[in-house]
């Protein structure tokens, strides 16, 4: 309301009059209820059930009346459901989460804390619930070792033992010992094992008609009881050859030569028709010797002195001459040594006897049929076990497609000078004044090394002049008392390591550049 007055001094004055009042909010009640914790975050099995305890407190200076606690989930329940909490204290409410008929996932859910006194106010608490798959039973079967790796000779056999463990309450029922490799085998099958108790089961690797390479297989045990589970040892095994052998392709060439150096015996210039096979990628070494000779004298295939080496089968002959003293390797006390530094050399004191003894020792170490019979020294070339090249084969993979005087490039010098061909792929007299470590030069197309100096290598064959007909996989003559020799050697002059140079000596004979290498078919 405005009103107006007049003053002396003739001024009009407006006056408002102080009459509005404060205008106050209606009181905002803070909740009496105060609730620890006010979130909940589980995590359980499926089926699984868990209890907590959420704490009420009052802290208003009254009773307070909690007239209920509600949840809005089924697997939620509380206990109590109502209470009274006098002022300044506190209650405490069981909170059960059972995940019965629940799948695995996530869940949400509130529990309503509500007093009867409107001004008290509710507090809600958050509820989350993690259900989880139940886990796979944890077997009772402890294997040891859990997994197995083993290297093998082609052909070889060996045994190993893994214990099982029983470390349950009850006796375990091992119904099946099952593998996924026709070279693994497990004895015995099925078994039982008490509490804490263990049992040994024996497992056979067996490489017979395996070829070397990489395998893996597994072993699986199984109980009658699902819940006592299952166990797989995993089995990797490691088939090898104790000589590195290489795939030589079937093929035709022309077997002699007429370059500007060649000798009588190798014309006429043939063909010839050579069958696919495998011939050792580097001339026998004395470490390679030594296993071999070692396991047939354990295996009481040889009969051994200070000495000499001979086959203890069929017709005797002296295979190494251990009393030279240039041999690499010696006999004492049952055992063979190398002599050091001289492992991976060839071999050399080695008689064509001797060469063709340990094809047949290795062919027997991996089950291979034998080529080669004592009871006369003749060769079965139709099986396939392991003997020396016969002289064809050794020309044809010597060469490997080539047709110059070394797998490389054409002869240059033919005594001891510097030929750079010959020295890139062979030791000779130039190069060399005793055998050196395989493979330390070029090797042929396809990798053949040292096929061209280092050692003088024996063949199958006898010796014997050329024929200008055609032939397919030619053997030698039938008779002659000299074998042929090829390769030339550390000693020699770089003619004699031609390819198609010609060499013969008696099978009896040993020297210090005379070694050999496998084939088989």
């Amino acid at each position: 309301m405005l009103w107006a007055g007049i003053v002396s001094t003739g001024v009009i004055l407006s006056i408002t009059p102080n009459c509005a009042k404060n205008v106050q909010e209606p009181p905002h009640y803070e909740p009496d209820i105060q609730v620890a914790p006010t979130n909940l975050d589980f995590e359980v099995l499926l089926n699984g059930r868990v209890d907590t305890t959420l704490t009420i407190a009052n802290t208003g200076n009254v009773t307070l009346e909690v007239s209920s606690i509600t949840d809005s989930q089924l697997w939620l329940s509380e206990t109590p459901n109502n209470l009274d909490i006098s002022s300044e204290s506190s209650g405490d409410v069981a909170v059960t989460v059972d995940a019965s008929g629940l799948s695995a996932g996530d869940y949400e859910g509130t529990i309503t804390i509500q007093s009867d006194d409107p001004d008290e106010g509710e507090v809600v608490v958050s509820i989350n619930l993690t259900v989880q798959p139940e886990s796979e039973p944890e077997p009772d079967i402890t294997v040891i070792p859990d997994s197995l790796s083993l290297s093998l000779l082609e052909g070889g056999t060996v045994d190993t033992v893994i214990t099982v463990s029983n470390g349950g309450e009850d006796t375990l029922h091992v119904t099946s010992i099952s593998d996924d490799a026709n070279w693994l085998s497990e004895t015995p099958a099925n078994f039982e094992v008490i509490p804490g108790s263990d049992r040994n089961v024996m497992v056979t690797v067996d490489a017979s008609g395996i070829s070397a390479g990489n395998y893996d297989g597994t072993i699986t045990m199984q109980s009658d009881d699902p819940d006592e589970g299952q166990v797989t040892v995993q089995v990797d095994l490691i088939v090898y050859s104790l000589v590195d052998m290489v795939s030589i392709p079937g093929g035709t060439f022309q077997m002699g030569s007429e370059s500007e150096w060649p000798y009588s015996d190798e014309q006429p210039v043939h063909q010839v028709a050579i069958s696919a096979f495998s011939m050792a990628k580097f001339e026998v070494t004395n470490e390679e010797m030594r296993e071999v000779m070692q396991w047939a004298y354990d295996n009481a295939k040889v009969n051994v002195t200070s000495s000499t080496v001979t086959n203890a089968e069929g017709d005797s002959q002296e295979l190494l001459d251990l009393d030279d003293g240039d041999c690499e390797f010696s006999f004492s006390g049952g055992i063979f040594t190398v002599e050091n530094g001289k492992a991976n050399h060839p071999c050399i004191e080695v008689t064509w006897y001797g060469g063709q003894a340990f094809c047949n020792y290795l062919s027997d170490m991996e089950g291979l049929e034998r080529c080669i019979s004592f009871s006369d020294w003749s060769c079965n070339f139709s099986v396939g076990g392991y003997r020396l090249p016969t002289e064809a084969e050794w020309e044809y993979a010597c060469r490997a497609g080539t047709t110059t005087d070394y797998y490389n490039g054409d002869q240059t010098e033919s005594g001891c000078e510097y030929d750079p061909n010959l020295d890139a792929i062979g030791w000779y007299c130039y190069n060399a004044d005793w055998t050196e470590e395989v493979g330390q030069k070029q090797g042929n197309n396809w990798q053949l090394y040292d096929m061209s100096g280092n050692v003088c290598e024996w063949c199958n064959d006898r010796y014997g002049l050329y024929s200008s007909e055609a032939q397919t996989d030619p053997t030698g003559p039938g008779t002659g008392s000299e074998r042929v020799v090829r390769g030339g050697s550390w000693y020699d002059a770089a003619g004699y390591c031609r390819s198609a140079d010609r060499r013969f000596d008696y099978p009896d004979l040993s020297d210090d550049y005379f070694g050999f290498r496998p084939v088989r078919r």
